[in-house]
């Protein structure tokens, strides 16, 4: 059985710090192919989850989960 990423969680998140998602792309300089990838649950480098980990003051697992 293959695993996948889903970035639920993020938008999870985002909902409740009621972020967008333009601001926290441009908060975190994530390109918007980068943040496209994001919300096709595609890969993306650990570079780009530290940003968004640090832009929303959290941790991997709070914005990423294997399913």
């Amino acid at each position: 059985m293959t695993k996948q990423l889903s970035y639920n969680p993020l938008f999870e998140l985002m909902d409740d710090k009621e972020i967008t998602k333009n601001d926290l792309r441009v908060a975190a300089k994530i390109s918007t192919s980068t943040w496209a990838g994001i919300q096709e649950n595609k890969s993306v480098t650990m570079d780009t989850i530290l940003k968004l980990c640090t832009t929303l003051s959290c941790r991997v697992e709070d914005i990423v989960q294997v399913v």
